[in-house]
C-alpha cells in the first residue's frame, strides 16, 4: 500500500515554526537589535542586494556559512529579515518562485543568541537537502513513495529510507499523530526516547531535519534509543558526514564545537 502524502514544513504560502522550544528574545544586555525589514535577493556571487544593514548582513553572513558559498547560490532566492518579539518563531524556509531554490525569513528578535539561531540554520539546511532536486522526482504519473509538497520522494533519497526505517514501523499510529495536536503529544509521550527534541515528532520532515541538526553539531552516539539510531542512520551517508565535517569547520566557533 502506497503511504498518503506527508505535508511538508515548507509550503509556498505559510509561514510554520521551525523550532520547537525557543524561548522569549532576551532582555537582558547584548547586542543591539536592529527592528528594520529588508528582503534581499540573492546574486551569484553569494552577496545580497540591496546593501543590508550592518546586523541584516551579520545574519545573511552566518547563514551563508552554514550552507557554503556553492549551497547558498544553488539553493537559496532571497533573504528576509524581520522583527517581531512576540513570534516564537526565529527562523523559516519556503519553497522559492525558482523550482529548487527556496526563501529565507529569519526573525531578528533572536539576534543575540547566534548559536541558538545557528542551529535551527542547520535544521533549515536539513529541510533543503532532504527535499532538494536529487532527492525529489516531479515528473507526472502515480507516486510508488511518499508524495511531498515538492513531488515524489525517490526510492533510494535520504527521507524515503528514514521514513521506511524509523516512521512506517509505527502504522496507523504514524498517522494518527499527525491528525492534531492532542493526537501529536500523545504519540510523542508514548516514543519519547524516539526523537532527539520534542519538536522532531511533529512530523517525519521536522523529525530529519533535527536528527540533521543534532547530527551535525554533536558526536556520534551508541545507538540505544530509536533517537540515537536515526542520527547513526545519516552516518551512513557519506556525502552527509562530508557535509557535516564542512559545517562544523565553517561555524564551529560559533555553536561551540
Amino acid at each position: 500500500m502506497t503511504p498518503p502524502p506527508i505535508r511538508t514544513t515548507i509550503p509556498s504560502t505559510t509561514l510554520p515554526e521551525t523550532t520547537s522550544t525557543l524561548s522569549s528574545p532576551s532582555t537582558t544586555t547584548g547586542p543591539a537589535i536592529d527592528t528594520s525589514y529588508g528582503v534581499y535577493t540573492v546574486q551569484p556571487d553569494g552577496s545580497v542586494v540591496p546593501v543590508p544593514t550592518a546586523q541584516h548582513q551579520v545574519l545573511w553572513d552566518l547563514f551563508r556559512r552554514v550552507l557554503g558559498d556553492a549551497a547558498t547560490v544553488r539553493y537559496i532566492e532571497s533573504f528576509t529579515v524581520y522583527f517581531d518579539a512576540h513570534r516564537n518563531v526565529d527562523a523559516t524556509v519556503l519553497d522559492g518562485q525558482t523550482p529548487g531554490k527556496r526563501q529565507v525569513s529569519v526573525n531578528s528578535a533572536y539576534a543575540d543568541d547566534l548559536a541558538a539561531l545557528t542551529r535551527t540554520f542547520i535544521h533549515e539546511y536539513g529541510h533543503i537537502i532532504t527535499l532538494a532536486g536529487d532527492q525529489v522526482s516531479t515528473g507526472g504519473g502515480g507516486c510508488g513513495t511518499t508524495a511531498v509538497d515538492q513531488g515524489c520522494l525517490k526510492p533510494d533519497s535520504y527521507l524515503n529510507g528514514f521514513l521506511d526505517r524509523f516512521w512506517w514501523v509505527y502504522g496507523s499510529e504514524a498517522f494518527d499523530a499527525l491528525s492534531s495536536p492532542a493526537a501529536n503529544e500523545a504519540f510523542y509521550v508514548a516514543h519519547q526516547s524516539d526523537f532527539v527534541t520534542r519538536y522532531a515528532a511533529t512530523d517525519p520532515l521536522e523529525d530529519i531535519a533535527e536528527v540533521w541538526a543534532e547530527f551535525v553539531i554533536g558526536d556520534a552516539p551508541a545507538g540505544a534509543t530509536v533517537a540515537e539510531q536515526k542520527i547513526l542512520y545519516l552516518y551512513g551517508f557519506p556525502a552527509l558526514v562530508d557535509l557535516r565535517e564542512q559545517i562544523r569547520t565553517r561555524v564551529g566557533d560559533v555553536i561551540g564545537v
